[in-house]
C-alpha cells in the first residue's frame, strides 16, 4: 500500500489491486472487494493506453460479482457492459461472465431474462466443450430461473401433474461429496428444497435433510459464520420444529438475521436466488401445505 501510494503507477497499481482484491476474496469481505474494483477502476481510467481488455474484463467481473453481493445491481449492470466490450461472445472469459450476469438477474428478479440467458447460453455451440461441472451447473441455473419464472406468473406453485414430471431427476439426485462440488452441491440441495416445499411435501423435505447435514459436516465445519451455514441451519431447524413457521422464526432468528445480512461473502452457484427470497417463499408454500399432486410430473427445459 505504502509503495503504491508513492508511486502510483500503472503496473504497481494493477499488482496491488489484484493482490489487494484477492484478499479480499480470501476474508469473504465482498463490501471491500467492490471499493476495492471501484479505486481500480478510477486508477485504469488514468492510463486507458495501457490498459488491455483482458485487464479490464477481469477487474470488471469482480465488480460484477462484489456489487450483486452488496446489493448495488446499478453499478452491476455497468460492468456487465464492461465485460461485454472486453470478452467477445463464445470465449472462455464469455462463459465465466455469463454465470455473473444470471446471478444480476436472478437477485434482481429478472426472471425471464434470466431464463432466456439461460438458454441461449447452453443453445451455443461451444457450451459441450465446457467442463461438466460447468454444463451441470447451468442445468441448475435453468430449474431455478424456471421455478422463479412460476412463482412470479402463478403466485404458487398448485400445478397439474404434467407439470413436474422433469424435477423427478433434480429431486433424486444424490450430491457427490467433492471439493469441486461444493458450491454445485449447495446449489442442489437447496433448490430440491425448493421444489418440495412448493409442492408441499414435507416428507420430501424430512428425507433429504441427512444430505443437508452431510453438506455442513464436510464443508462448513469452520464456516458458521457463512451465510449458506446459517441458511442450511435455518431448514434443519423448520424440520426439527415441525415446520412451525412462527416458532422457528424465534429459534431461528440469530440464523435469518444471518443469512439476511448483505456484502459479508463471495457469490456462487449456492445463492443463485437471495437467501432472504427463498426463505420467504418456503415459508409461504409451507404456510399454504400446497396438496402434493397425485402422479407428479415438469416442463421440459429448452
Amino acid at each position: 500500500t505504502r509503495l503504491f501510494s508513492k508511486f502510483p503507477t500503472f503496473n504497481i497499481g494493477l499488482n496491488y489491486f489484484r493482490i489487494a482484491t484477492l484478499a479480499s476474496e480470501v476474508e469473504d469481505n465482498t463490501r471491500k472487494t467492490f471499493e476495492l474494483c471501484e479505486d481500480a477502476e478510477r486508477l485504469f481510467s488514468r492510463f486507458e493506453h495501457m490498459l488491455t481488455p483482458l485487464y479490464k474484463g477481469q477487474f470488471a467481473i469482480k465488480r460484477m460479482n462484489s456489487a450483486i453481493c452488496v446489493g448495488e445491481y446499478a453499478t452491476a449492470l455497468s460492468a456487465a457492459n464492461v465485460c461485454k466490450e472486453c470478452f467477445p461472445e463464445g470465449e472462455n472469459n464469455w462463459f465465466i461472465w455469463q454465470e455473473s450476469l444470471f446471478l444480476l438477474l436472478m437477485h434482481s428478479n429478472q426472471w425471464q431474462e434470466a431464463m432466456a440467458l439461460s438458454n441461449h447460453l447452453r443453445s451455443h455451440e461451444r457450451f459441450p466443450s465446457q467442463p461438466e461441472q460447468v454444463q451441470q451447473k447451468w442445468l441448475l441455473f435453468a430449474n431455478y430461473a424456471i421455478l422463479a419464472s412460476w412463482k412470479e406468473k402463478l403466485n404458487s406453485l398448485r400445478l397439474p401433474a404434467s407439470k413436474w414430471k422433469d424435477f423427478d431427476k433434480i429431486l433424486n439426485e444424490i450430491p457427490i461429496y467433492k471439493r469441486d462440488k461444493a458450491g454445485y452441491n449447495a446449489s442442489l440441495l437447496i433448490l430440491q428444497q425448493l421444489f418440495f416445499a412448493a409442492r408441499g411435501d414435507l416428507d420430501g423435505m424430512i428425507k433429504k435433510s441427512d444430505a443437508l447435514t452431510q453438506y455442513i459436516i464436510r464443508n462448513l465445519r469452520n464456516r458458521h459464520q457463512t451465510q449458506l451455514y446459517a441458511f442450511l441451519k435455518t431448514l434443519l431447524i423448520l424440520q426439527k420444529y415441525e415446520f412451525d413457521i412462527a416458532e422457528v422464526r424465534k429459534v431461528a432468528k440469530k440464523y435469518i438475521e444471518q443469512f439476511q445480512s448483505v456484502g459479508r461473502e463471495k457469490l456462487d452457484e449456492a445463492q443463485t436466488l437471495r437467501f432472504d427470497l427463498m426463505w420467504e417463499w418456503i415459508a409461504e408454500w409451507i404456510g399454504k401445505r400446497v396438496p402434493t399432486p397425485p402422479g407428479f410430473a415438469a416442463t421440459q427445459i429448452h
